[in-house]
């Protein structure tokens, strides 16, 4: 729980410093623009509310880059007081984390590997192997118990009379009037038992179902940020475009400022989609049993 959470929240960290670098690249975009505009119209060339549209695009994208950078800062107090860092203290985060597909097991591999790994589990397969040797112990309260004693010592007042004497014995005992006490530690043993067992296939239905969401959020992420990829992708071939026809005279700035804002929505689900992914990895170690010792390996894809 504890990497898990870290590690999400290092996560959140990356993704925020991510949404500041791409607010800044569309502040510095949206400048040019209106330089690109505030120009034409000297020119005469462009209208003086193509400047204004520009100038306004310009504001709202400074305000948008003000905003990623509160909210990176915040998101770096939540990951100090999770990593127990004295209050207040700065620091910058020294691990980038690239996109890496993740070369994944089967799924009946990932359970198998969860059920072999994951401590919880180990532990209530022994209370059940505990449960079925106090059942055994309390069903053999009703077999009988043989037991045999010797002594040996020396008898005589004389020591040159004296001789050696040997006492033994064997004893042997029915529980004939135990029978009550007997049934009741079988019901108390078969109730264990079948709550150990009860438990245990429990924890495995919970297992399964938890290693079986991660995989399938594990697919869902990877298909978002190979789509949202391509979104930013073709939204920046786009805004060039938009860019070159308006530079052109062919159009207005109207064209070029949506295609900024296609931009941005385009990055922001990129970012969002790839923290998504990063987290459906490290949900799938952590549900396999491996999340304090493979983490690192998981968000490099291995």
């Amino acid at each position: 729980m504890i990497v898990f959470v870290v590690v999400s929240n290092y996560l959140l960290v990356i993704a925020d410093q991510s949404q500041v670098e791409t607010a800044l690249a569309e502040r510095d975009t949206a400048k040019a623009l209106l330089d690109q505009t505030a120009d034409q119209h000297k020119a005469g060339l462009a209208a003086a509310v193509d400047e204004l549209r520009s100038n306004v695009e310009l504001q709202a994208r400074e305000q948008r880059l003000i905003v990623a950078r509160n909210n990176l800062a915040k998101q770096k107090l939540v990951l100090a007081r999770a990593i127990g860092l004295p209050a207040g203290q700065t620091f910058d985060i020294a691990t980038e984390i690239a996109y890496k597909p993740l070369a994944t097991s089967t799924l009946d591999e990932a359970l198998q590997q969860a059920y072999a790994s994951r401590p919880d589990y180990k532990s209530q397969a022994e209370q059940v192997l505990s449960a079925e040797l106090e059942k055994k112990a309390a069903s053999a309260e009703r077999y009988p118990t043989v037991s045999a004693t010797a002594d040996y010592g020396i008898t005589g007042t004389n020591v040159a009379s004296n001789h050696g004497t040997v006492d033994a014995a064997a004893e042997v005992r029915l529980p004939i009037f135990q029978g009550g006490r007997v049934h009741g530690d079988n019901l108390v043993a078969d109730s264990q038992l079948t709550t150990a067992k009860q438990r245990l296939e429990d924890l495995r239905a919970r297992i399964d179902q938890e290693v079986r969401d991660a995989f399938l959020d594990l697919q869902d992420t990877a298909q978002e940020v190979a789509v949202e990829k391509n979104a930013v992708d073709l939204a920046t071939q786009t805004l060039k475009q938009s860019r070159d026809r308006f530079a052109s005279g062919v159009t207005d700035n109207i064209e070029v400022v949506q295609a900024q804002d296609s931009l941005a929505a385009a990055n922001d689900a990129y970012i969002a989609s790839l923290y998504s992914y990063n987290v459906a990895k490290i949900s799938l170690a952590r549900a396999i049993g491996v999340a304090e010792s493979n983490y690192a390996l998981y968000l490099k894809g291995q």
